[in-house]
């Protein structure tokens, strides 16, 4: 189901949609703040009404990484919207039973919540989050090149990752067939004439949003890792400087991103 607005039910607009539950935090005594990334809204957050405690409106759709359908009532003037209901469609909590598996389901919500803006319905990023996590269940799927593609496709999506396919210094269309460059201080690649250091063509591929079951079905070598690395976490830092509560837990289960 596609997201759609309709009227009625009180005063404000109501909405309903899919959405995937990236964040929940109680509220008073029996409520919780809801936050949603939605087809129709993109990243929203609401207030659950007895979420803590009403099995009837919600189910077991009010748990992290779990894909609902909402719907949700936008309140005037005020910042956070009313969730009057919501059903769980499909749920990635399989994941949570795993330590790594848990910290890299969180990081790709984590980075939805802080890479998007409010009522910013970015047209694929639900089908990009949920197919992400999807293959983090995937025991075939490389996960260190599933997090490396996430992060360049949502970049890509969000309107801050450089076109790769461009030389970043005259415009001209990259060639694969001939030398491709790079630089620190270049935001972007360097086609044959404007230089930089050798960039191979296998990894400047790497630097293009593809299919996530593609680039998961890939092994991404170390090296390559840490390069693609330096260049998304350096555009993730620029809207996000504080360090992920993701990022610290794997940090502490010994996995670097």
């Amino acid at each position: 189901m596609t997201g759609r607005a309709l009227r009625g039910g009180g005063p404000g607009l109501v909405v309903d949609a899919r959405g995937l539950v990236l964040r929940l935090v109680p509220y008073r005594e029996s409520d919780r703040i809801v936050q949603l990334f939605t087809d129709a809204v993109g990243r929203v957050s609401a207030l659950a009404r007895g979420g803590r405690r009403s099995s009837r409106r919600f189910g077991g759709a009010l748990q992290p990484f779990v894909l609902v359908r909402a719907r949700l009532r936008q309140r005037p003037r005020l910042d956070l919207a009313e969730l009057i209901a919501a059903e769980p469609l499909r749920s990635f909590e399989r994941l949570a039973g795993e330590p790594r598996a848990l910290g890299r389901a969180g990081y790709l919500c984590e980075l939805v919540q802080v890479l998007t803006r409010e009522h910013d319905p970015l047209p694929g990023v639900l089908e990009l989050l949920c197919g992400g996590l999807e293959l983090l269940g995937d025991p075939a799927a490389d996960a260190g090149a599933l997090l490396r593609g996430f992060e360049v496709a949502l970049l890509d999506a969000v309107g801050i990752w450089p076109d790769h396919r461009r030389c970043a210094r005259c415009g001209r269309t990259i060639d694969p067939g001939r030398p491709i460059g790079c630089r620190d201080d270049v935001d972007g690649v360097l086609c044959a004439e404007c230089g930089g250091e050798p960039l191979p063509a296998a990894l400047w591929r790497r630097l293009l949003p593809r299919p996530l079951p593609e680039v998961a079905a890939d092994p991404l070598a170390e090296d390559a890792a840490r390069l693609i690395g330096r260049r998304t976490l350096a555009r993730i830092r620029t809207l996000a400087p504080q360090r992920l509560r993701s990022v610290a837990f794997l940090q502490q289960l010994g996995e670097a991103l």
